[in-house]
């Protein structure tokens, strides 16, 4: 897969995503292929049993969808820094893992300077001290 900057990228996906992906790859992804009138190599189809297209406008169109029914604006960017934000909470609440969070979700997002990355502790941060002050309002 090409990726901005060409950069090679590890992914690390939890127990119960593994498992769900194993469900998808034996039960859901041979129904919908079979829906397809050309044998397709692509991991995931749509229901329709073709492959998504590669300019991600399928993902786009997904999400988006989603969004409305939920009530609120989405776009797919929003995951990359869902993640981030997530991934560095939950690595500063469990220290013992040896980890420096910061440069973990660094090297996750492919930045070459801390600096960018640094904009996701400053949310965080954020985050904590409106929780705070929700706490003492109350």
């Amino acid at each position: 897969m090409v990726t901005k900057g060409r950069k090679s990228r590890d992914i690390y996906v939890s127990r119960k995503f593994m498992a769900e992906l194993y469900r998808y790859v034996t039960k859901v992804r041979g129904e919908r292929a079979s829906l397809s009138k050309t044998p397709q190599k692509s991991m995931f189809l749509n229901q329709s049993g073709e492959r998504y297209g590669e300019d991600g406008k399928s993902l786009n169109r997904i999400i988006s969808k989603a969004g409305k029914r939920a009530g609120i604006k989405v776009h797919t960017h929003m995951l990359r820094h869902t993640y981030a934000t997530h991934t560095l909470v939950s690595l500063q609440r469990n220290p013992a893992n040896g980890l420096d969070p910061l440069v973990f979700v660094q090297r996750q997002l492919g930045h070459s300077s801390i600096q960018t990355t640094m904009v996701y502790l400053h949310l965080v941060n954020e985050m904590a001290d409106e929780a705070v002050l929700a706490m003492t309002m109350s």
